[in-house]
């Protein structure tokens, strides 16, 4: 199977998924920078990131990363 067939199959339902992502960020009223902690922020080129640095419980950083990788 040609990677452009697979495209071609697939792009009505990922045109009806991205029309739904679309009206779903129109009704968010707040961002994720409303939450971060900006006097505890670091530049990561000067000090390298470190699992060590993470304060926050594993399930919240799983529900981020799902929130993330699903919108």
């Amino acid at each position: 199977m040609l990677t452009n067939d697979l495209d071609f199959r697939l792009e009505p339902r990922l045109k009806e998924l991205y029309e739904q992502h679309k009206i779903r960020a129109q009704k968010i009223d707040w961002g994720y920078h409303e939450f971060l902690p900006w006097d505890k922020g670091m530049d990561f080129k000067r000090v390298p990131w470190d699992e060590s640095q993470v304060t926050l419980p594993s399930g919240v950083i799983t529900a981020i990363e799902t929130a993330l990788l699903t919108e």
